[in-house]
């Protein structure tokens, strides 16, 4: 999960685009192994909550995530 973190330190990304940062290919690993759990200790949140399957949904960090890379990652 740290690694999505830091993927999205910058700007939004589409799933697409953050599984290529992590060099993944598989989408339903990504999505359970990843994506999910990062969503739901609120560290990354939809660009969209109101439409999920949007094809221009994007995932951005939450300030929660903001913090945890301040704290815990070096750059």
């Amino acid at each position: 999960m740290r690694r999505l973190l830091i993927s999205l330190r910058k700007e939004p990304l589409r799933t697409n685009d953050a599984m290529r940062c992590l060099g993944l290919s598989h989408r339903p690993t990504f999505l359970y192994d990843s994506l999910r759990p990062a969503i739901q200790t609120g560290f990354v949140e939809m660009t969209q909550p109101d439409s999920p399957r949007s094809p221009t949904q994007k995932y951005r960090l939450t300030e929660r995530g903001r913090r945890y890379l301040q704290r815990y990652v070096t750059s």
